[in-house]
């Protein structure tokens, strides 16, 4: 179903039941541009007006009453407000031209995946929207996201800067005559389901983390995190399953008549 929806309004998102070769050309079912246009304007009325850079979408509140607010409170919660408007407009409005992908997706597939970790060398956040042929999720008994899997490549060079001597020999061999040879990874994420309370190291965070090299069964890195790194917005969900739906695929449907 994605892999049609997308031939029509979305072919550079395609490569969900088979890989094409880089360049290859992906429009070859669209006669009528009206349904792709519609989807980007779409999406760029979402980045409008939910994440617009130009503007203050967000601010910091407390859970008091206004008039129970000290000036310190209020002065504290506009310095952090400021610090995260930055983070998000750092490293080259990254995440501002990230998010649009997501949005992308969002009208095209009904589900985005949006990933966020911070770069333990530089501090900085890194924001990325995932494909979702990479991402299987999980919900929790809330209809919550709370687990995801992602499988994904890396280039030999990516993975030993990632991970460095961490990686199997069969990966550092390649890095000296095939740098860009490619090797298939997983992350997976999801809820820890013995908390140590108090600890400061991954035993002690709410969400678990793997890196798992797939091709050699091999576990690269194990983490976690306070809070789950993966947004997932649907745009509508069936009933009783995990199945969503946006807008596109009627005009898929309509386009192919």
């Amino acid at each position: 179903h994605d892999e049609s929806t997308v031939a029509y309004n979305g072919p550079l998102r395609a490569d969900f039941t088979f890989q094409r070769v880089p360049g290859d050309k992906r429009t070859q079912k669209i006669f009528d541009a009206t349904a792709g246009l519609a989807a980007d304007n779409l999406a760029a009325g979402l980045w409008g007006m939910v994440t617009n850079a130009a503007n203050d979408w967000f601010t910091l509140r407390s859970d008091l009453p206004e008039s129970e607010e000290s000036q310190e409170t209020k002065e504290w919660l506009d310095d952090v407000t400021r610090r995260m408007q930055g983070a998000f407009g750092a490293n080259g409005q990254r995440f501002y031209a990230r998010v649009m992908e997501l949005y992308a997706d969002l009208v095209t597939f009904g589900t985005g995946v949006f990933y966020s970790e911070e770069d333990a060398l530089t501090g900085q956040v890194h924001y990325s929207c995932r494909h979702l042929a990479e991402c299987f999720i999980a919900e929790n008994e809330r209809d919550e996201v709370d687990t995801v899997f992602r499988r994904f490549s890396f280039t030999a060079r990516q993975a030993h800067k990632r991970w460095g001597d961490k990686c199997h020999a069969s990966l550092l061999r390649a890095i000296e005559k095939e740098p860009d040879r490619r090797f298939t990874f997983l992350h997976a994420v999801m809820p820890r389901e013995d908390v140590a309370r108090g600890r400061f190291d991954p035993a002690g965070m709410a969400f678990a983390s793997f890196y798992i090299d797939v091709e050699n069964r091999l576990l690269l890195s194990e983490g976690g995190y306070h809070d789950f790194p993966y947004q997932v917005p649907r745009w509508s969900t069936s009933s009783r399953t995990r199945s969503t739906a946006g807008p596109a695929p009627p005009s898929r449907v309509t386009r192919a008549v």
